[in-house]
Protein backbone atom coordinates (compact mmCIF):
# COMPACT_ATOMS: atom_id res chain seq x y z
CA UNK A 1 0.00 0.00 0.00
CA UNK A 2 1.33 3.17 -1.07
CA UNK A 3 0.55 5.57 1.64
CA UNK A 4 0.51 9.11 0.84
CA UNK A 5 1.56 11.16 3.72
CA UNK A 6 -0.32 14.24 4.37
CA UNK A 7 2.00 16.95 5.32
CA UNK A 8 0.61 19.59 7.49
CA UNK A 9 2.66 22.64 7.72
CA UNK A 10 2.65 24.58 10.89
CA UNK A 11 3.51 28.19 10.49
CA UNK A 12 5.68 29.61 13.18
CA UNK A 13 5.38 33.26 14.15
CA UNK A 14 2.65 35.83 14.53
CA UNK A 15 0.21 37.21 12.04
CA UNK A 16 0.24 40.85 11.16
CA UNK A 17 -3.09 41.31 12.94
CA UNK A 18 -1.69 39.90 16.19
CA UNK A 19 1.35 42.16 16.03
CA UNK A 20 -0.80 45.24 15.40
CA UNK A 21 -3.07 44.36 18.34
CA UNK A 22 -0.12 43.92 20.73
CA UNK A 23 1.47 47.19 19.64
CA UNK A 24 -1.87 48.97 20.08
CA UNK A 25 -2.28 47.59 23.60
CA UNK A 26 1.25 48.64 24.53
CA UNK A 27 0.53 52.13 23.19
CA UNK A 28 -2.66 52.43 25.23
CA UNK A 29 -0.86 51.28 28.37
CA UNK A 30 1.99 53.75 27.81
CA UNK A 31 -0.50 56.58 27.31
CA UNK A 32 -2.26 55.75 30.59
CA UNK A 33 1.04 55.52 32.48
CA UNK A 34 2.46 58.81 31.18
CA UNK A 35 -0.81 60.63 31.88
CA UNK A 36 -0.77 59.43 35.50
CA UNK A 37 2.90 60.36 35.89
CA UNK A 38 2.12 63.84 34.58
CA UNK A 39 -0.60 64.23 37.20
CA UNK A 40 1.75 63.07 39.96
CA UNK A 41 4.54 65.47 38.95
CA UNK A 42 2.03 68.29 38.44
CA UNK A 43 0.85 67.89 42.03
CA UNK A 44 4.45 68.05 43.23
CA UNK A 45 5.11 71.35 41.51
CA UNK A 46 1.83 72.73 42.82
CA UNK A 47 2.83 71.71 46.36
CA UNK A 48 6.19 73.46 45.95
CA UNK A 49 4.49 76.65 44.82
CA UNK A 50 2.12 76.52 47.80
CA UNK A 51 5.04 76.12 50.20
CA UNK A 52 6.80 79.15 48.72
CA UNK A 53 3.61 81.20 48.88
CA UNK A 54 3.24 80.33 52.58
CA UNK A 55 6.83 81.43 53.25
CA UNK A 56 6.19 84.72 51.45
CA UNK A 57 2.97 85.25 53.43
CA UNK A 58 4.77 84.68 56.73
CA UNK A 59 7.48 87.20 55.78
CA UNK A 60 4.90 89.74 54.55
CA UNK A 61 2.98 89.46 57.81
CA UNK A 62 6.18 89.91 59.84
CA UNK A 63 7.05 92.97 57.76
CA UNK A 64 3.59 94.38 58.49
CA UNK A 65 3.91 93.75 62.23
CA UNK A 66 7.19 95.67 62.38
CA UNK A 67 6.44 98.54 60.02
CA UNK A 68 2.65 98.92 60.18
CA UNK A 69 2.40 98.72 56.37
CA UNK A 70 2.60 95.94 53.83
CA UNK A 71 5.59 95.84 51.48
CA UNK A 72 5.12 97.52 48.12
CA UNK A 73 6.93 94.64 46.44
CA UNK A 74 8.41 91.28 47.36
CA UNK A 75 11.88 92.81 47.00
CA UNK A 76 11.31 94.75 50.25
CA UNK A 77 11.46 91.42 52.06
CA UNK A 78 15.09 90.96 50.89
CA UNK A 79 16.41 94.51 51.00
CA UNK A 80 15.74 97.56 53.11
CA UNK A 81 12.97 99.77 51.68
CA UNK A 82 13.96 103.12 50.19
CA UNK A 83 11.24 104.96 52.15
CA UNK A 84 13.04 106.38 55.24
CA UNK A 85 9.98 106.06 57.51
CA UNK A 86 9.61 102.37 56.71
CA UNK A 87 13.34 101.62 56.73
CA UNK A 88 13.62 102.92 60.32
CA UNK A 89 11.00 100.38 61.41
CA UNK A 90 12.42 97.61 59.23
CA UNK A 91 13.92 95.29 61.87
CA UNK A 92 13.84 91.65 60.87
CA UNK A 93 15.30 89.31 63.48
CA UNK A 94 17.59 87.51 61.02
CA UNK A 95 18.67 90.56 59.00
CA UNK A 96 16.01 89.97 56.33
CA UNK A 97 12.37 89.06 56.47
CA UNK A 98 13.07 86.43 53.91
CA UNK A 99 16.46 85.28 52.73
CA UNK A 100 16.48 85.30 48.97
CA UNK A 101 18.14 81.88 48.94
CA UNK A 102 15.56 80.26 51.22
CA UNK A 103 12.60 80.75 48.88
CA UNK A 104 12.71 80.88 45.12
CA UNK A 105 11.40 84.09 43.61
CA UNK A 106 10.30 82.06 40.58
CA UNK A 107 7.55 79.48 40.84
CA UNK A 108 8.14 75.87 39.72
CA UNK A 109 7.08 76.88 36.19
CA UNK A 110 9.84 79.53 36.09
CA UNK A 111 7.43 82.46 36.29
CA UNK A 112 7.64 85.23 38.90
CA UNK A 113 5.31 85.06 41.86
CA UNK A 114 2.71 87.81 41.66
CA UNK A 115 2.14 90.28 44.50
CA UNK A 116 0.05 93.40 44.67
CA UNK A 117 -1.51 95.53 47.36
CA UNK A 118 -5.29 95.73 47.23
CA UNK A 119 -7.52 98.53 48.41
CA UNK A 120 -10.93 97.72 49.77
CA UNK A 121 -10.69 94.04 48.92
CA UNK A 122 -11.28 91.06 51.13
CA UNK A 123 -7.53 90.88 51.81
CA UNK A 124 -4.89 93.62 52.17
CA UNK A 125 -2.80 92.07 49.39
CA UNK A 126 -2.87 89.39 46.74
CA UNK A 127 -0.10 86.85 46.38
CA UNK A 128 -0.29 84.14 43.74
CA UNK A 129 1.27 81.98 41.05
CA UNK A 130 -0.38 81.50 37.68
CA UNK A 131 0.38 77.79 37.94
CA UNK A 132 1.29 75.92 34.80
CA UNK A 133 -0.42 78.47 32.55
CA UNK A 134 1.47 81.17 30.69
CA UNK A 135 0.99 84.55 32.36
CA UNK A 136 -2.31 86.29 32.90
CA UNK A 137 -4.15 84.36 30.22
CA UNK A 138 -4.42 81.44 32.66
CA UNK A 139 -7.85 80.50 33.89
CA UNK A 140 -8.91 81.55 37.37
CA UNK A 141 -9.10 77.91 38.46
CA UNK A 142 -5.41 77.42 37.53
CA UNK A 143 -4.29 80.36 39.67
CA UNK A 144 -2.72 79.33 42.99
CA UNK A 145 -3.55 82.07 45.49
CA UNK A 146 -2.29 82.29 49.06
CA UNK A 147 -5.88 82.85 50.14
CA UNK A 148 -7.01 79.52 48.62
CA UNK A 149 -4.40 77.36 50.30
Amino acid sequence: MNSQSIHTTIKKGFTLLEIVMVISLIGILMLAITKNLGNIFGKGTSTGAKSSLKAFKFAIDEFHEDTGVYPRSLAELYEKPSDPKISKLWKPASGYYLEQKSVETLDPWKKEYQYELTKGGAHPYELWSWGSKEGEDGKAEDKISIWDI
